[in-house]
């Protein structure tokens, strides 16, 4: 993912109101737009979970890394229990060191958001 004007990360565009406050400008020609891409997915009887991360995450991994980290933190668990079996700092270590994260953005703020799918 990209920056813009060499300075804001995409991900991170959320507020941002300098790269959205040109007055010459409508609001789909700013530099940045509120306006989000939506994509529909259908989901099959085979997916188990959604994740929504951020660039900490996505920099470091690819989306097959993270659901094999995700599936091997709760492989022995309910997904109920994940979140006591592997808390925030706990999963931050553990990428940290699975993933080589540098501690810039060990300590940097990172967002996991994982949506458990009901099963049969």
């Amino acid at each position: 993912m990209g920056h813009v004007n060499g300075n804001l990360n995409l991900s991170r565009a959320i507020g941002d109101m300098k790269f959205k406050q040109n007055k010459f400008l409508p609001p789909d020609k700013q530099i940045l737009t509120a306006n989000p891409d939506i994509n529909i997915v259908e989901l099959c009887d085979v997916d188990e979970f959604i994740v929504l991360a951020c660039d900490g995450i996505w920099d470091c991994m690819s989306s097959q890394q993270l659901v094999d980290f995700i599936r091997e933190h709760i492989d022995t668990v309910s997904t109920k229990q994940f979140n006591t079996i592997c808390p925030f700092e706990n999963c931050k270590h553990h990428l940290r060191i699975t993933f080589g994260l540098s501690l810039a953005i060990a300590h940097a703020d990172v967002v996991l958001a994982i949506c458990f799918l009901e099963t049969e």
